[in-house]
């Protein structure tokens, strides 16, 4: 969530999840109904279930990042936001560099213009190889 322009996370004070509080909904905001998965036995939906780094890292963390500096967001800092000519300058740079990347790697494209229709693969290659 975002509040008076920071970056905050409420739930970082909640209590821990448990398969039986899950299996009960306790915590009921977490819960758009009952998931099947809970049929599987020896299942547990609290430690079973992996983080991956495509939602939480390239299209949370690092979507988030580039909207502050960019400005693709109403609501950023002015603080943080790159100026024009310097995302210009940028979009020059990732077009060269662009012409460099080896034909295994998907979505070569890296225009700050389209940024709200990147890809995961487009900001997993800006954070690993151009960051």
């Amino acid at each position: 969530k975002t509040r008076n322009k920071r970056r905050i996370y409420p739930s970082i004070n909640s209590r821990r999840r448990t398969k039986r509080s899950f299996k009960n909904q306790t915590q009921v905001e977490h819960h758009l109904g009952r998931s099947p998965l809970l049929d599987i036995p020896n299942f547990d939906p609290v430690k079973s279930v992996f983080l991956d780094s495509m939602h939480l890292l390239y299209l949370g963390v690092m979507k988030w990042i580039l909207q502050q500096l960019i400005g693709a967001n109403k609501r950023v800092n002015r603080k943080c936001k790159l100026s024009r000519r310097n995302i210009r300058h940028l979009n020059l740079k990732l077009k060269l560099l662009g012409r460099f990347v080896p034909k295994e790697f998907q979505r070569k494209k890296f225009d700050f213009d389209e940024f709200s229709h990147w890809k995961a693969t487009q900001f997993r290659f800006f954070l690993l190889y151009c960051g």
